[in-house]
């Protein structure tokens, strides 16, 4: 029989695995007595007392293993149960993990030559009920197989919707950054604009008072003006006394000719 054991030597490197070969008929004596069925049983470390064949070491460099069978109270044509285990500890006997899809095989073993012969036709009846058992334990296998492949598929699926996930993380976190960078710098903006505003203010206020430095010139320019005004208003007032004066004194002395003194005051 030949069984391909790769993926299980993957998945168990560094562990202690054996091939064994046990009967069904003494798997399903075994289940009757505990109450489970023989593909239970395979699984529990009472299915060590069931072997019909040695602890064979599965190779680590070759895929293939010899398995001898013992023909110690088997007779006739018998199924065989073949089954990677796992066992750390030969001392342990609860330190049985079975590992994998076991194999199912039709092994004719001699007949008893010294059983009557109804035993040799009931043995041929137990044969019918083990091809039955056989059927039943490889549609056990089938549904488990199909479990194990929807397993896998959901298992595909939430790795594939892991990874969406990862990449819709990714991008918010781009997203997350990018609108950090962007609030950063309206940050820097906000700062600049307040520094300008600042230097407004002051330029503001600087105008300001220099306005009120203009008003002040301009009020005092304006009373000035207002004052030479008034002076110029009283030189003309005294401008016109002195031209009457003077042409009273040239009436008073009948002649055009203006005595220097006066002269000298209008033209002052």
């Amino acid at each position: 029989v030949r069984y391909n054991v790769e993926p299980l030597k993957e998945a168990t490197s560094g562990k202690s695995l054996y091939v064994v070969a046990l009967p069904c008929a003494w798997l399903r004596d075994l289940g009757n007595s505990i109450g489970i069925d023989a593909l239970e049983v395979r699984k529990s470390p009472r299915a060590r007392d069931c072997r019909c064949s040695p602890y064979v070491a599965l190779s680590k460099t070759s895929g293939e293993v010899m398995v001898p069978l013992d023909n110690y109270d088997l007779y006739g044509l018998h199924t065989v149960l073949l089954s990677v285990v796992e066992i750390c500890d030969m001392k342990n006997p609860e330190d049985w993990t079975p590992m994998g899809t076991p194999c199912f095989v039709r092994v004719a073993y001699p007949d008893n030559p010294n059983a009557p012969l109804s035993h040799q036709f009931g043995r041929l009846g137990q044969d019918v009920v083990d091809v039955a058992e056989v059927k039943e334990l490889r549609a056990e296998m089938e549904r488990e197989e199909a479990l194990r492949a929807e397993a896998v598929e959901l298992q595909t699926q939430l790795q594939t919707a892991l990874a969406a996930a990862s990449a819709e993380l990714e991008e918010l976190r781009r997203s997350a950054a990018r609108n950090e960078a962007a609030r950063q710098e309206a940050v820097g903006l906000q700062r600049q604009l307040e520094s300008a505003l600042g230097a407004t203010v002051a330029e503001t206020e600087a105008l300001r008072s220099e306005l009120r430095c203009s008003r002040s010139a301009h009020a005092a320019a304006t009373d000035a003006l207002e004052f030479l005004r008034e002076a110029a208003a009283a030189s003309s007032i005294e401008l016109a006394e002195l031209r009457a004066e003077l042409a009273r004194e040239r009436a008073s002395q009948g002649t055009g000719n203006v005595s220097a003194p006066a002269a000298d005051e209008l033209r002052e």
